[in-house]
């Protein structure tokens, strides 16, 4: 391999000055890295394994940043403003309070239309964040303690520990899912009783919940009968299965047997009233003579 006199010389370090002397006595002239561009590749030289420069793997990306990559192409979400997070927030205080209002009935069925496309029930991250901040709004000095217990385990039940797959039904990372949990089973322990259980959790579900407000609230249009609620998915399914139940009819106890047909045929009569048995083969055989 020859260089151009004409053009500066490759750059190089000890290592492989060293080792291009070995292969053929080849001297190299060194120069400044900033002002020196390589006339020729490292696999030019030293071959495809046998370069002494490790490799930098390529980068993979986590699967936290591919959703959020892909969440960007959804639609559903809007960019919120300060007037539409005062308003989500006083209707998530609402919520807990026990008092959901008819604009966060329809949210809810907005949920369940939009966010299926992230992969991930935003239904259930919303009944998470209402039930979590009615335990933290309930959590008080005079409360009961044994009623609060309950609603935390409920909550690990239902949201964290869930007996239907997945386990963890809810949108965090798994680190906060394990701190949330280690934090729950101190509070039913009794060795750290504070309400700031699920907060960690319930910061990370909330920006998702909010952009999907700020997109809800561009479409929605209030019905004209204030007393109207929307009908989810899940509640006609009910529905339908409730009336495929009140529907049912019981089979007729009455089993008519088949006419007899006119004239001479050969038949076999037999019985099952006294069930069926072995018989023994002499009298088997007797019958048969």
């Amino acid at each position: 391999m020859r260089v151009p006199q004409d053009k500066p010389c490759m750059t190089v370090d000890m290592y492989t000055h060293g080792e291009l002397q070995k292969m053929g006595g080849r001297k190299v002239r060194f120069a400044k890295e900033a002002q020196v561009k390589t006339e020729e590749s490292e696999d030019d030289i030293w071959g495809e394994d046998e370069s002494p420069v490790p490799r930098r793997p390529q980068k993979v990306e986590s699967q936290m940043t591919v959703r959020r990559v892909a969440r960007k192409s959804k639609t559903g979400r809007g960019h919120p403003t300060k007037e539409d997070k005062d308003e989500f927030n006083k209707g998530l205080k609402q919520a807990a309070a026990g008092n959901m209002t008819l604009q966060m009935l329809y949210f809810y069925k907005y949920l369940l239309k939009h966010g299926e496309d992230d992969g991930k029930d935003k239904d259930k991250d919303f009944f998470f964040y209402i039930e979590s901040l009615k335990f933290k709004e309930c959590s008080q000095p005079y409360a009961d303690e044994e009623l609060l217990r309950r609603k935390v385990q409920s909550i690990l039940d239902c949201f964290l520990e869930s007996a239907i797959t997945p386990t963890l039904q809810i949108d965090i990372s798994s680190a906060c899912c394990e701190k949330t949990l280690k934090a729950a089973q101190k509070y039913l322990a009794g060795k750290e009783v504070v309400p700031s259980i699920f907060d960690e959790a319930m910061v990370q579900v909330y920006p998702d919940l909010l952009g999907y407000w700020a997109g809800f609230k561009k479409t929605f249009t209030p019905p004209e009968d204030p007393n109207k609620r929307p009908i989810t998915k899940y509640q006609k399914l009910l529905k339908s299965r409730l009336e495929k139940i009140d529907g049912f009819q019981l089979p007729s106890q009455v089993f008519p047997l088949p006419a007899i047909p006119e004239g001479a045929i050969q038949a076999y009569s037999f019985s099952l009233a006294d069930g069926v048995k072995w018989r023994k083969e002499s009298v088997f055989m007797g019958s048969m003579l």
